[in-house]
């Protein structure tokens, strides 16, 4: 196995080397793998649910006809946040590990253009990453465009990074982190961020919700979602 060069020389040795991408050489328990196909069905429901799989909901989130997509999306962060800083509170050890995974920097402009493309094209096509596969699941028609469209990028990507190779890579502690700005960086440093930051977000979904109910987002459709495939 080749070990990480984003790793600590200091840190201290683990019974199975880390490879590149964080698992052990022997590779994850299958719990781990029964676990992630749980959730993956678990938030494939939940879009399906929320109907924000369907391109006129996302579609419309973007100039503000409905808010379906924005709470559904601030619970999600504000949930996630509180129970990372939850788990690096409790398993500061794995927690810590988990952050050296995206040690990889690839500058402010390349970032900034990535994102940029992506809003775009989310925006434009009524859908995103976490919610093609259910989109396809759901037979929306513009699912198999968005496959094809996915595959033509990753390959121009490849071409990016074989002629122009992403610059700046640096060890996890070269990396100007939130907690480390406002001087509460170490143990602890991350939950005492992420906690109050988290539990925020989920009081604005809250009150989102009290002012605009999903109920009120939805009908503007008519039951217009309800066919098999839902135009855009």
């Amino acid at each position: 196995a080749v070990l990480s060069p984003h790793r600590s020389s200091m840190a201290a040795p683990l019974k199975e080397p880390l490879i590149e991408n964080g698992t052990t050489a022997s590779g994850p328990s299958p719990v781990w793998y029964l676990l992630w196909a749980l959730s993956g069905l678990f938030e494939g429901f939940a879009f399906r649910k929320a109907c924000i799989v369907y391109p006129a909901v996302l579609a419309d989130q973007f100039v503000f006809r409905n808010f379906a997509v924005l709470k559904f999306f601030i619970a999600a962060v504000g949930s996630s946040m509180v129970s990372q800083g939850l788990m690096s509170t409790v398993m500061p050890t794995v927690f810590s590990k988990s952050m050296d995974y995206g040690a990889n920097s690839y500058g402010n402009a390349r970032v900034a253009i990535g994102c940029a493309i992506l809003g775009v094209g989310m925006a434009i096509a009524g859908s995103g990453p976490s919610m093609f596969v259910p989109s396809l699941a759901c037979h929306v028609t513009t699912a198999t465009y968005l496959l094809a469209g996915g595959l033509v990028a990753a390959l121009a990507v490849a071409i990016v990074d074989t002629f122009a190779p992403a610059t700046g890579a640096g060890a996890p502690a070269d990396r100007q982190t939130l907690p480390k700005l406002l001087g509460k960086a170490g143990p602890g440093g991350y939950a005492a961020v992420a906690l109050p930051m988290g539990l925020v977000m989920l009081a604005a979904a809250v009150g989102l919700e009290s002012v605009v109910n999903y109920q009120e987002d939805m009908a503007r459709y008519g039951g217009g979602l309800a066919g098999p495939h839902p135009g855009a």
